[in-house]
């Protein structure tokens, strides 16, 4: 078997390490075929964009050698291109003037690589990059190849401090604008970044580029299809299965559930290939893609806002909300799809004229436990340092089909709220109703945290049970009440029939009575529902 390429980006590094590559190419032929294209893909981290710029990279370069076993290795003229290849992946952007000094010393790194004196700029990366383009098409007299990698990242490091994240803009803004007056001799650019908003002056610049973030035909050139999985991973699928004595059928459903879902046009769904790859070498289920790399950025942009789940699940997004406003300034919903928590689950055209809607859901349980995490702490104080027992507790609970400890448990968390995090939930004529919407919201957190789906989609003719998990072929209903009556909550799951299309797997029945001036479960009844 192939080597898993944990953590290498380099595609050289990869084939030469004799490392396994997922072959991308003939999505890639499709942005190159052409006598010049100038594209912007957004995708969310560890998507596989750097090795996507690296293998960019060697395929202008010549390398034909590397390519011997792709789709593109007999379909590709394999001229050679001066290439100029910037990553601000770790770029330090603590000011305006170290970041100028960064993107600097990044042009003359590239300068070096192309054999050309060094930049005499110093001061100004607009002029340092103006000067290196030229230089470059005049040495070899033919046109460049520009590969940005993580084009927005300074601005992300400085999401919470608006003032100096306009500063970043700015200078990033100038940067990017000589792009569109050197576009005379660029024959490829690709920009790569987590989010796209017009106002960053790539875009507001760069009019001429051609932004394929939600066109179909790049939809899974990042990530692992269904297909690639198997024809790629085939002997790493047999080996787990058999690790854990269950059929490739049942692993291969689990792992759909963990890291499969994305889909950046509401119709093909790709893997997550970093978890993917961390998977079958652990050979074990767990969060790979939300513990992976700095999520900072995320907690200081959603701390001082108030965001819920009902907001965020089944929210209805066209592509301009993408593009009309700043990072700092965007909605919730739109950056947690750019960021990966939230992706899009269909799409349709509500006639022919109107723009394209997308219906936004969470992707996967990586994704869920990793915006339960996010979420509790920001909207509820809750750090997953302080209640990660209570959530071990519930889930063994859970599967022991104990509720009464499952109670205790969440009881315990909620002692842990603060007063102020229940705000003004007590000031208005709907108190009821807004405590319920709470801790609806709350324990929805809270199991999908613990790494039970939580099922947002199902509806009956009746109306929709308050909470409704499944995990290992087991379905729990759970309705919650807040200063109400237990039976009555039980007897409204069975009349509405919230459990009916579950026949045939293992049900349970939960019905939960809350005390608001308790602010704890002071009642809970269950059942279980013959297969």
């Amino acid at each position: 078997m192939k080597y898993l390429p944990i953590g290498i980006s380099d595609f050289k590094d990869i084939i030469n390490g004799n490392y396994l590559y997922v072959d991308k190419t003939k999505y890639i032929y499709e942005m190159i075929r052409q006598e010049k294209g100038m594209y912007f893909l957004s995708r969310p981290r560890r998507f596989g964009k750097s090795l996507l710029i690296s293998t960019l990279y060697y395929l202008f370069k010549g390398e034909r050698e590397l390519f011997k076993n792709t789709w593109i290795h007999d379909k590709w003229n394999w001229e050679k291109y001066p290439t100029i290849r910037i990553n601000l992946t770790d770029v330090n952007s603590r000011t305006s003037d170290i970041l100028r000094r960064e993107l600097i010393n990044l042009l003359n790194e590239e300068a070096k690589e192309l054999r050309i004196d060094e930049i005499r700029e110093k001061e100004e990366p607009s002029i340092a990059f103006r000067e290196l383009i030229s230089k470059a098409y005049e040495k070899y007299s033919k046109k460049l190849v520009i590969l940005i990698d993580e084009y927005e990242k300074p601005v992300l490091d400085n999401i919470k401090t608006t003032d100096k994240a306009k500063e970043m803009r700015l200078i990033l803004r100038e940067f990017y604008s000589v792009l569109k007056a050197q576009e005379s001799k660029i024959k490829f650019l690709l920009i790569t970044g987590l989010t796209k908003f017009t106002k960053m002056s790539v875009f507001s610049a760069l009019n001429n580029i051609n932004d394929v973030t939600f066109d179909s035909r790049y939809s899974q050139l990042l990530g692992y299809t269904e297909d690639e999985l198997f024809d790629f991973f085939n002997q790493y699928i047999s080996q787990t299965a058999s690790k854990y004595g269950i059929t490739t059928d049942e692993l291969i459903q689990s792992i759909r559930d963990y890291y499969n879902g994305y889909s950046f046009d509401g119709q093909n769904k790709v893997y997550n290939p970093y978890a993917v790859i961390l998977f079958f070498d652990k050979q074990e289920f767990n969060v790979y893609w939300h513990m992976s790399g700095s999520t900072q950025f995320i907690y200081d942009y959603l701390r001082d806002r108030n965001v819920t789940l009902e907001e965020l699940i089944g929210k209805e997004v066209t592509e301009a909300m993408f593009t009309n406003k700043e990072v700092e300034d965007n909605e919730p919903e739109i950056f947690l799809c750019q960021t990966g928590y939230l992706t899009f689950i269909e799409t349709y055209k509500p006639s022919l004229l109107a723009p394209r809607t997308y219906v936004l859901g969470i992707p996967n349980i990586d994704a869920q436990i990793g915006l339960g995490q996010v979420l509790l702490e920001t909207q509820y104080k809750l750090k997953d340092t302080e209640i990660q027992d209570k959530v071990t507790e519930i889930v063994e609970s859970l599967e022991n089909k104990n509720f009464e400890d499952t109670k205790i448990s969440l009881n315990s968390i909620l002692s842990e709220i603060t007063n102020s995090v229940y705000g003004d939930l007590e000031k208005t004529d709907r108190k009821i109703e807004n405590y319920e919407r709470f801790y609806q919201t709350l324990f929805k957190l809270i199991f999908g945290f613990a790494g039970f789906r939580v099922i947002e989609e199902y509806h009956t003719t009746k109306g929709r049970a308050d909470i409704l998990l499944q995990s290992n072929g087991t379905v729990i209903v759970i309705e919650l009440k807040v200063d109400g009556d237990v039976k009555q909550a039980m007897n409204q799951i069975k009349e509405r029939g919230y459990h009916e299309q579950f026949t045939g797997k293992e049900c349970y029945l939960v019905a939960v009575n809350i005390s608001s001036k308790e602010r704890k479960i002071i009642e809970l009844e269950w059942e279980k529902v013959n297969k």
